[in-house]
């Protein structure tokens, strides 16, 4: 209220010393009480309040840009928390995680500029930042680690050493609650809030999203709709709006996550998020996936079993069962679990090679003894 106010008494202000410099001229000349020149030596002494009164327009805008910037960091601050919380829950107990890779999918036009071939998760925030413009699409089978990719890029961008103060602060929302009737800025805005509301009214959160300070990190675009196959009406629409939203600079930087499947019918239906880039995770190998285990086992002579089969047959069952960080955390919690009582094992890893297929060790072992 204090800001609006004194905008308005500043063009009031103004206003009514041009008024009075036009009328004291016209009269002036029209009853010719003194020359020109003698009038407008008469009207110096006002040129100190209109300089006041411009300062203080100044001095104004200078403060809510002040109160912006304070309100974004205190965003930021909220955001960093929430998403490590996040991190914490993906990669399981402790700080191991999968160095997962990507490979650049090209597609017909409208890429963004400066996409490499290839990137890693340890990398991902010089990747994004070499985007031009900084429009990103992660794409992967489910449990690849889109999500964990799109934690990593918004805490990387949080805690980069060549951040700017001014640069926006990436939250990520599902993108399953968008009403598409909603407008996007509006729909961001309130999500925004709900996350953040012990920390930000919904207005701060709208003069955030107006002002592009926010950076939009959209999960889930595939979970818009629930197949393909019922023409991915939602997903469809969601693209074109967010084709649509710009930033004074032109196309606003946004990313999106989505399985690869989705995305491709979309793509194929020439719909699909303009000047970006489309990244495609690759399965975790065999190497990985036994680096992965060996770190997060307690006891890693319990799997070694499972290591020899990964090692000697990296394309087996076991191996393309395993392909997915989701499945990699899925096995280490199930066959890690103790009893709370005598602290003994309730499963052991080798129950793992009994089982024929990657299907019947996800389904039959892990999801069942969990769900």
């Amino acid at each position: 209220m204090g800001a609006s106010r004194t905008r308005r008494v500043t063009v009031v202000y103004v206003v009514l010393q041009a008024a009075a410099l036009v009328l004291a001229l016209w009269l002036s000349k029209q009853f010719h009480v003194a020359r020109l020149a003698a009038t407008a030596v008469a009207l110096v002494p006002t040129l100190p309040g209109a300089y006041l009164a411009w300062a203080a327009y100044r001095s104004d805008r200078v403060d809510a840009a002040a109160d912006t910037d304070a309100k974004a960091k205190v965003l930021a601050r909220a955001v960093a928390a929430a998403e490590a919380r996040q991190r914490a829950q993906l990669i399981g107990p402790g700080a191991h995680r999968i160095d997962l890779t990507f490979t650049h999918r090209r597609e017909r036009a409208n890429n963004a500029l400066g996409a490499q071939g290839q990137g890693r998760l340890t990398d991902i925030v010089g990747y994004y930042q070499n985007l031009r413009p900084a429009r990103l699409v992660i794409t992967g089978e489910a449990g690849a680690g889109k999500t964990l990719l799109a934690v990593e890029l918004v805490l990387g961008l949080l805690t980069s050493p060549d951040r700017d103060p001014d640069d926006p602060i990436p939250v990520r929302v599902s993108l399953a609650s968008w009403d598409i009737a909603w407008p996007l800025t509006d729909w961001l805005a309130d999500q925004v809030y709900k996350q953040f509301r012990d920390r930000l009214s919904l207005a701060d959160a709208q003069l955030l999203v107006e002002e592009h300070r926010v950076l939009p990190v959209l999960d889930g675009l595939d979970e818009m709709d629930t197949a393909p196959g019922l023409g991915a009406r939602r997903a469809h629409r969601a693209l074109q709006l967010l084709n649509a939203y710009q930033a004074p600079a032109g196309n606003a930087p946004i990313v999106v996550t989505c399985r690869t499947t989705q995305y491709e019918y979309l793509a194929d239906l020439d719909v699909r998020l303009l000047e970006a880039a489309r990244i495609q995770l690759d399965d975790v190998t065999a190497a990985q996936a036994a680096t992965y285990l060996t770190a997060r086992s307690t006891d890693p002579a319990r799997w070694t079993t499972v290591l020899d089969n990964l090692t000697s047959a990296p394309d087996g069952a076991l191996a393309r069962a395993l392909r997915t960080p989701w499945r990699l955390n899925l096995a280490v919690t199930v066959y890690e679990e103790r009893h709370p009582d005598t602290n003994a094992y309730l499963r052991h890893p080798d129950q793992l090679l009994a089982l024929a297929s990657p299907d019947a060790i996800q389904d039959h072992r892990v999801c069942r003894t969990i769900g």
